[in-house]
């Protein structure tokens, strides 16, 4: 069986080479359980927004099922009115 030594210097750079990895491996599980918190944030904000966009489109959908109709006519109306006038400028134009 083979003995062996380590000089002094090697057990120093052992010894800070272990400090490193150990503070590597703090760090890494600090920092990834601080993005699955964000993560989970994230989530809630997502699920709230889509709640939001929901609420928003049936809002939407009742204002104009009940302001179709109105929307409509008036619509047609301006439709008319500018037909009316523009064949009234067509006319002046033509007779000046």
């Amino acid at each position: 069986m083979t003995i062996v030594t380590v000089s002094n210097t090697e057990q120093s750079l052992l010894i800070i080479l272990s400090i490193f990895l150990a503070m590597f491996l703090l760090l890494s599980i600090i920092a990834l359980v601080w993005i699955l918190q964000i993560l989970s944030e994230l989530k809630k904000i997502i699920k709230r927004a889509e709640e939001l966009a929901k609420e928003t489109e049936g809002s939407i959908n009742a204002f104009f099922q009940k302001t179709g109709p109105a929307i409509s006519v008036v619509r047609l109306l301006s439709n008319m009115s500018e037909s009316v006038f523009n064949t009234k400028k067509k006319h002046k134009k033509e007779d000046d």
